[in-house]
């Protein structure tokens, strides 16, 4: 494999996970749209993707290839922590890898219980100050969080004076817009769990978080169908005394181009109703099975989100005219005339399909913590 140093490591990471993320047929126009913005990052992207090709094909990380990222391609340290005791914990397998750290399975060590949790490793390439303070960040927020329908920070720390950890809920399920289609889910049943997502941006707006990165993939469902929200490593936190001034700022683009608001594709300021508009995408696309904006590059499909009135579900499937008003108010290009916050769009989509309650009684669910 190629070897990659960490300087253009910094920047080939989050390019490498979102043209990861696309289906084969749209990365052609994504590497070319690319390629005319930097013809050498293309370059060696498109290199990483053809390894990456050859090495699925011979049956090498059948289950995640973008792993071979940081264990072959790159010139980092290939630590492993399986075997590994961390506090209470002794780590049992990696599950997954990003630009900014990797994700272990663990279980505890002094028999309290039987079930596993998660830890999350900062990469040893990030660890500079504002690498250090984007992560203690995400455990201090997550700290705040406690939600049946929010995967929840159980511990944190540091391994061998070097290795920022979080130790969080395991969570074993599927992305929630697969689980609808697998399980043939009617639009009632799709617009239910949809609630639930809702309930947990509600609490952690009312804990002065937005997420910033709301869509299907960060969204999973258990086998006992529950809604379980991920990945608060990108959120921005509201309050003026926070402290975070310089780690997220105007001009600073984070998130996803499918689903991302007209105001992060301009660099501007965020809040709550960034997230609304988020979540007015993921409910066109559950009900729909198609995303509202569907173009050949990334940035055709910004554009969209910038200029483009989105099409209304109805026209796409055989949904409630209900559910049109609802998420095209959700996807209004100018903040000020969406839903006010992620409370109103609940009672508004409640209203409009007449489910009296949100999801099920917390403390059941709290009961079921690891699955």
């Amino acid at each position: 494999m190629s070897k990659v140093n960490l300087t253009r490591w910094r920047e080939l990471s989050p390019l490498l996970d979102q043209v990861l993320e696309l289906a084969e047929e749209e990365r052609r126009g994504w590497l070319e749209t690319l390629r005319t913005e930097n013809a050498d990052l293309a370059r060696e992207l498109q290199a990483l993707l053809a390894e990456i090709h050859v090495l699925h094909k011979e049956g090498f990380l059948e289950d995640d290839p973008a792993r071979l990222l940081n264990e072959t391609s790159l010139d980092l340290d290939a630590t492993s922590f399986v075997g590994r005791q961390v506090g209470s914990y002794v780590i049992d397998a990696e599950i997954g890898r990003g630009g900014m750290g990797s994700v272990w399975r663990a279980s505890r060590s002094d028999g309290r219980f039987e079930g596993h949790v998660a830890i999350k490793f900062v990469h040893l390439s990030w660890l500079g100050r504002d690498g250090e303070k984007r992560f203690q960040r995400e455990g201090h927020l997550l700290a705040r969080l406690s939600h049946a329908s929010i995967a929840r920070l159980i511990d944190a720390g540091v391994l061998d004076g070097s290795h920022p950890y979080l130790v969080m809920e395991y969570v074993e399920g599927e992305q929630i817009d697969a689980h609808c289609e697998r399980a043939a889910l009617d639009i009632d049943a799709r617009i239910r769990l949809f609630l639930d997502v809702l309930a947990a941006v509600a609490h952690a707006h009312g804990h002065l978080i937005v997420h910033r990165d709301l869509k299907p993939s960060n969204v999973l469902v258990t086998r006992l169908g529950e809604v379980k929200l991920l990945d608060f490593g990108i959120a921005k936190l509201m309050h003026p005394d926070a402290g975070d001034a310089g780690l997220t700022v105007v001009g600073t683009r984070l998130g996803t181009s499918y689903t991302m608001a007209p105001e992060q594709i301009r660099g501007d300021g965020v809040d709550p109703r960034t997230d609304i508009y988020a979540l007015g995408v993921v409910l066109y696309h559950l009900v729909t099975g198609q995303y509202p904006f569907r173009a050949e590059t990334m940035t055709d499909i910004e554009r969209m989100h910038l200029e483009a009135p989105p099409p209304r579900p109805s026209q796409a499937a055989a949904i409630p005219l209900a559910i049109d008003a609802i998420t095209l108010r959700c996807m209004e290009k100018t903040a000020d005339r969406r839903f006010p916050s992620a409370k109103a769009f609940i009672e508004a989509l409640r209203d409009a399909v007449g489910v009296k309650k949100v999801g099920g009684d917390d403390s059941a669910r709290a009961a079921a913590i690891y699955v």
